[in-house]
């Protein structure tokens, strides 16, 4: 099979289209052929040598962490009734997407419902996993969203952002949404109550109290999001600690980094929203595998609205 491999850390260390064996899959694990994936800042920030849990013992390396595709194999304690399913996943780090051909814990998978693969087809399906429960993590598991909160959501044009703002939505809360200027229409078409534009400088003058922040942009704007919760209020950051000083003199109930965790139980509602229409995933730039080292050019240099997918065809 065919692998995107790089073979030394950096930035701008050359992907190699490698031929290896393809692997097999041992015990309830299953052979997943890939349809479809995406690009994440992870991925640039492997490549890199930045990511701590990987160094040059697992040279060479295929990124990648979105999985979407059918099961054409089983290992010897897998369900039989996987066989020929189409699912979705995330795989623990040893493992990587940009291949023809994966192997998956059944834990990491979901089987996607007819439905959710109508509404969005595979290449919708390969962009969901890690954005989609980073969102549902950061909004149920540490922000503990219950209907009717106050929530902000700030990169709420990225990856994880677009559908933050749906999922916070089809949890019942109101949701006001940060992102540029040029973006402030598409905060409204995800769904979001309120769009505000971290380019007025006074964005965060006149807000509700709220019941929550679920912060993507890290920086100035996790300190200024701090300080817009309410007494007893859950500041949750994918992207940096907050400030552990500031968030007990507000009397916050939660602050916390946190990183998104491999869970295709989580992933089971998450597809029903798809299924639903309640989940659209958007894609503003597709390129095939064989391209990937142009693609994380294209996505280091920003300004991409929702995701960047990768194509099997």
């Amino acid at each position: 099979m065919h692998a995107m491999r790089f073979h030394s850390f950096g930035p701008d260390t050359k992907i190699f289209c490698d031929e290896i064996g393809t692997p097999v899959p041992v015990g309830a694990q299953v052979l997943v052929r890939q349809e479809g994936s995406s690009l994440n800042y992870i991925d640039l920030m492997i490549r890199a040598g930045g990511y701590p849990r990987l160094d040059a013992d697992a040279l060479p390396y295929c990124g990648g962490r979105d999985v979407a595709g059918r099961v054409e194999a089983l290992g010897p304690e897998a369900d039989p009734a996987l066989l020929g399913a189409f699912v979705i996943g995330l795989p623990e780090i040893d493992r990587g997407s940009f291949a023809d051909y994966i192997v998956m814990n059944p834990s990491e998978l979901c089987v996607v419902p007819d439905a959710a693969l109508t509404q969005v087809g595979a290449a919708g399906l390969g962009a969901l996993p890690l954005v989609a429960l980073t969102a549902w993590q950061g909004l149920h598991d540490h922000g503990r969203i219950v209907q009717g909160q106050r929530v902000l959501i700030t990169g709420g044009s990225g990856g994880v952002g677009h559908l933050a703002i749906q999922i916070a939505k089809a949890a019942g809360a109101e949701v006001w949404a940060l992102a540029s200027d040029a973006n402030q229409a598409m905060l409204s078409q995800m769904g979001a109550d309120h769009a505000l534009s971290y380019q007025d400088p006074e964005w965060d003058e006149g807000l509700p109290a709220f019941d929550m922040v679920l912060d993507l942009a890290g920086g100035a704007t996790l300190a200024r999001s701090l300080a817009t919760l309410r007494e007893g209020g859950r500041l949750v950051s994918a992207v940096a600690p907050p400030d552990e000083v500031a968030a007990k003199a507000r009397g916050l109930a939660y602050a916390q980094f946190f990183i998104a965790q491999a869970s295709g139980a989580q992933l089971a509602p998450i597809v029903e929203l798809v299924g639903a229409g309640q989940l659209r995933v958007h894609i503003s730039e597709t390129y095939p595998l064989a391209e990937l080292e142009a693609a994380q050019t294209r996505f280091k240099a920003g300004g991409l609205r929702g995701k960047l997918a990768i194509s099997f065809d």
